[in-house]
């Protein structure tokens, strides 16, 4: 018995470690867009059109940060 909780011991910590490497992953990836959404936001001239744009990208972001909460 202690071989297999021995085994299912490290398989379940490989499984979670797999799982924390990908949602880092996608959180630094989530980040970038964020900080790409921040500059677009400090640009000086902003015509409506970019505005929607810039909406339309904050809310794919927001979604995918709180899909990966």
């Amino acid at each position: 018995m202690t071989t297999f909780s021995t085994n299912l011991s490290q398989i379940t910590s490989a499984a979670l470690a797999d799982r924390q490497a990908d949602l880092r992953a996608a959180l630094r990836q989530t980040l970038a867009q964020v900080n790409a959404l921040v500059r677009d936001i400090q640009t000086p001239a902003c015509s409506p059109d970019d505005l929607l744009a810039f909406q339309r990208r904050a809310r794919r972001a927001r979604h995918r940060i709180q899909t990966l909460a």
